[in-house]
């Protein structure tokens, strides 16, 4: 049985910002607005959101003319960054990150594994908390689903009606099954039937095989469909073996005007909690990047028409050392080209001592030999890392 923590709002107080268009942001704007301890202060919004917003505009919020005006505005203790262009979304995040503000990211627009793992290496980098507002910050604590091996659940969704947004709607349902105890180790997406050269629908089968202590497939886990179809019952989730029984539903904020009340409290309650919590930002943030993984494999699916195997990358020490190599190796292509024409221009236009020019090959060659040395610590790291497993 998997229960969902419940969100008790405490004695804290948090003053936010907003800047940008996706109106997904608005449930945590009614939250903020419900919580006495929390408030809106400088928003600069367009597009969907101003035109969500604009009728119910928070009474103490004030607009301004730059998002950097609302980055900076005095007693601002964390900004919701809600762009939907992912590079505008990332220079907002970063801009915010300079200027030590808690940041709550609202899913860009056709984004990559990239820009997670970009968020994360600002948070390593940051002293204050980053949040992605993923679909599991939206689910009600009163959620919980019994998973058994035997079992198979389907979650309904609406009709493929634009990509931008099927896109998103499946990530967040993608976060949310995640969050409910749903592993995912295979992805087979298909659409279904065609209309105006759309697909009238879209199956997407989740599942997972479990492993044993030595990482051996074993028996399959419980699986679940995203069925996003004209005859499915929106956002229920059901259990196939007992299809009489009405599952819960869950809040996809891409399709939702409005939850209640409480469910926003909890959901500003549990972004303020996780942002004063730096652990809890890591996973969050790691968890986030594995919804990306999955939703690559449903595109991949789509476009291979088959099965595809997810792995799980996060940002580990050896990915890091990997991209800090590559950079090192692409300087030092270009130090021995530029050193190559300061030599021959030396030799040309000078007449140096034999020893000056030996000096020089020496300071020329000597960062690349240094760097292919340096190449042997992969080898013995890999050695080192299978004894650790061997001895395990």
């Amino acid at each position: 049985m998997v229960f969902l923590q419940s969100f008790e709002t405490g004695p804290f107080g948090m003053r936010f910002s907003l800047i940008g268009d996706l109106e997904e942001a608005a449930l945590l704007v009614d939250g903020i607005v419900r919580l006495p301890d929390c408030s809106l202060g400088a928003v600069w919004m367009h597009g969907n959101l101003e035109a969500r917003l604009g009728q119910h505009f928070p009474p103490d919020a004030v607009l301004v003319a730059s998002p950097e005006e609302a980055l900076i505005a005095p007693q601002t203790d964390a900004v919701i960054v809600a762009e939907s262009d992912p590079d505008r979304s990332m220079q907002a995040c970063r801009q915010a990150c300079q200027a030590d503000r808690h940041i709550v990211a609202v899913p860009a627009h056709g984004i990559s594994t990239a820009w997670s793992y970009e968020l994360h290496l600002l948070l390593d980098e940051s002293r204050c908390g980053i949040l992605v507002l993923s679909g599991r910050q939206y689910l009600s604590p009163a959620v919980a689903v019994h998973l058994t091996s035997t079992d198979d659940f389907e979650l309904g969704l609406p009709p493929p009606f634009e990509d931008v947004y099927d896109d998103a709607t499946i990530l967040y349902a993608v976060d949310q099954v995640a969050a409910l105890g749903f592993g995912v180790s295979q992805v087979t997406a298909m659409e279904v039937g065609s209309r105006k050269n759309k697909p009238a629908g879209r199956q997407i089968v989740l599942t997972a095989l479990a492993q044993d202590a030595s990482g051996v497939p074993g028996d399959s886990m419980p699986s679940i469909t995203l069925n996003a179809s004209a005859s499915a019952d929106p956002f229920r989730l059901r259990c196939r073996s007992v299809p009489e029984q009405p599952g819960p539903l869950l809040t996809i904020p891409t399709h939702t005007d409005q939850i209640s009340g409480d469910n926003t409290e909890a959901l500003c309650a549990n972004v303020v909690r996780t942002l004063e919590d730096r652990h809890a930002c890591q996973s969050a943030m790691e968890q986030f990047s594995h919804t990306l993984q999955i939703g690559e494999a449903i595109c991949s699916s789509l476009r291979r028409r088959r099965t595809v195997d997810v792995y799980h990358e996060g940002v580990t020490e050896r990915s890091v050392f990997k991209s800090q190599m590559t950079a090192i190796g692409c300087g030092i292509l270009m130090w021995l080209m530029l050193g190559l024409v300061g030599y021959l221009v030396t030799a040309q236009l000078f007449t140096p001592p034999p020893i000056v020019l030996h000096v020089m090959r020496i300071l020329w060659f000597l960062p690349a030999v240094l760097f292919l040395l340096a190449q042997l610590l992969l080898p013995i790291a890999r050695g080192r890392n299978t004894d650790d497993l061997l001895s395990t």
